[in-house]
């Protein structure tokens, strides 16, 4: 669901765990909390509703980096496909 937030222009507040990190490291957005640490989630989202600057920041940059991978996974998806049909190895 973080990658669809971000597709959405959603700022993403995520556990650090498992690909969420990866995931929002990677965009330069969202904002992580440990595992279990309610507080941190609280603040978290308290802090993207009364800052906006900050939501609408995070929320472009993720939209941003979202479309940017998608357009790389399909670019890469479309080269394999052309190789397949063409016969060129990979």
């Amino acid at each position: 669901m973080i990658a669809e937030g971000l597709a959405a222009g959603r700022p993403v507040v995520a556990t650090r765990a498992g690909g969420a990190v990866e995931i929002l490291e990677r965009a330069g957005c969202g904002t992580l909390a440990a595992p279990g640490d309610v507080d941190g989630m609280a603040e978290a989202i308290t802090a993207y509703l009364t800052d906006r600057s900050l939501a609408t920041r995070d929320s472009e940059i993720g939209r941003e980096a979202a479309l940017a991978y998608e357009e790389h996974v399909i670019g890469r998806k479309a080269l394999t496909a052309l190789r397949r049909a063409t016969g060129i190895a990979e």
